[in-house]
């Protein structure tokens, strides 16, 4: 299965000079906001899958020179049988587009590849980015897929959300609650 929407050939292309985006929001503050290390945990669960706990540590790096993050997510089991045990390892890269786009790029330890755009607002003081899986690759079971992000000055909460051939319905799968580790 291969992407069906071209993201753009200018992808790390650094934009010139500050400006806002569409929605008021300065064009920077994404990339701002969310870079940084981040640790916390989540809870998971799914049709046929246990509810699980676990544990976070997702890193998005500022790259000098080019106007994205590099991200890198990693979760381990957090109770029960099998805790500390490994569960999820993502990286991916995040931009801004021409047309105040955000893209995510991302790829699991599954083998699966997702594109997503989303849409970055502001929420209760907090940015608020709404993301939508416009094309995935490697995983036939995948429906929909979506995430939301809330960032603080020191805290970042998601939720995931997915539907899959075997379970339709649009559901939420995943929620974390994560803070800013301390720079110091």
């Amino acid at each position: 299965m291969g992407v069906r929407h071209s993201l753009s050939p200018h992808l790390g292309r650094a934009a010139a000079g500050p400006r806002k985006t569409t929605l008021g929001i300065p064009r920077e503050e994404p990339r701002r906001s969310l870079a940084g290390e981040w640790l916390g945990a989540g809870e998971g669960s799914y049709a046929g899958v246990p509810t699980f706990r676990c544990r976070e540590h997702l890193t998005l790096t500022l790259e000098p020179g080019w106007s994205m993050l590099s991200m890198l997510q990693r979760t381990w089991r957090a109770d029960g049988e099998g805790a500390d045990a490994a569960l999820h390892l993502e990286a991916g890269v995040l931009r801004t587009r021409d047309d105040d786009t955000q893209v995510f790029g991302c790829g699991p330890d599954s083998g699966r590849i997702d594109a997503m755009t989303g849409t970055a607002t502001r929420e209760a003081g907090r940015l608020r980015i709404d993301w939508v899986t416009i094309a995935h690759g490697n995983d036939d079971r995948l429906l929909r897929m979506g995430r939301t992000w809330w960032v603080g000055a020191h805290d970042f909460h998601y939720e995931a959300h997915l539907a899959t051939v075997r379970t339709p319905a649009y559901r939420k799968h995943l929620v974390a609650e994560l803070r800013r580790r301390d720079r110091g």
